[in-house]
């Protein structure tokens, strides 16, 4: 949902707040463009900077990209319509900014999990950074959330592009946050580590998969239900962890390789 990267007060390093312009995923036409509108923009008042990209973020986030309106957005920030094309261009590089800045609140960094001593406390602890900048920045996640699913054309290269970008730096920040986690596991002899890793690691992702399409179409009762979601992923990684079979019964169902794959075949044929 978000990544784990260093924040400043306002939630962005001022790296972040800088390098906007640079974002991989973005083509040579969209970076000149963003550019453009960007040196306009940062001419103003910071007050003012702060007031456009807050209205302009919470309507988008509320509204599809072609349900929002450009003249209540300017008459909310109190300026013309002719001043935001000026410093954007046009409505929906407005749009794509307040996407990207969404995107930069939601995935700072808030400090790391390396003091961490327990395989679910390194995971916990992510997810509970993960979710305080979530509700911290509330209309940037429904930002995220309705630009995820609007299906206008208008929009849709460009905004998958933003996406894959931002995607692929979640991806590798979770993945060292993963193997962070299953370092601290505490594994039986002769276990082959590296694929036991790999199977926790598609079986973690699938159990956070899971609550992500659960609550896709109503983020807000994600946190309302965290304690209860957070114990019963626990239920569900310790099942993996532990086991569920004696072993006297993991040696029974084991059969040999023929009755099995026989079994499988059949399992198959029956989906």
């Amino acid at each position: 949902m978000c990544g784990i990267f260093y924040a400043g007060e306002n939630g962005l390093t001022d790296e972040s707040n800088n390098d906007i312009l640079n974002r991989d995923g973005l083509t040579d036409e969209s970076k000149g463009a963003l550019a453009m509108s960007f040196e306009a923009y940062e001419k103003i008042t910071e007050e003012k900077r702060n007031r456009i990209l807050s209205t302009g973020i919470k309507e988008f986030s509320g509204k599809s990209y072609k349900d929002v309106s450009t003249d209540h957005i300017t008459k909310a920030c109190g300026i013309s319509k002719g001043l935001l094309f000026h410093y954007f261009g046009s409505k929906r590089e407005f749009y794509f900014y307040c996407l990207e800045m969404a995107l930069e609140r939601l995935t700072a960094r808030t400090g790391d999990t390396t003091q961490a001593d327990d395989f679910y406390d390194v995971l916990f602890s992510s997810m509970d950074r993960k979710m305080q900048l979530c509700t911290r920045y509330g209309d940037e996640m429904h930002l995220v959330n309705m630009a995820s699913r609007d299906a206008s054309e208008e929009i849709a290269e460009r905004k998958n592009e933003i996406f894959q970008a931002y995607t692929a730096r979640v991806k590798q920040e979770s993945s060292e946050t993963l193997k962070r986690a299953l370092a601290m596991l505490d594994y039986k002899d002769g276990i082959n580590i590296q694929k036991t890793a790999e199977g926790l690691s598609i079986y973690i992702h699938a159990v956070l998969n899971r609550y992500l399409l659960l609550y896709q179409q109503m983020p807000d009762a994600f946190f309302e239900n965290t304690e209860k979601i957070r114990e019963e992923m626990k239920l569900y990684l310790d099942m993996m962890l532990f086991g569920v079979c004696r072993e006297q019964e993991r040696k029974r169902g084991m059969g040999n390789e023929k009755d099995r794959n026989t079994e499988s075949d059949e399992a198959l044929q029956g989906l």
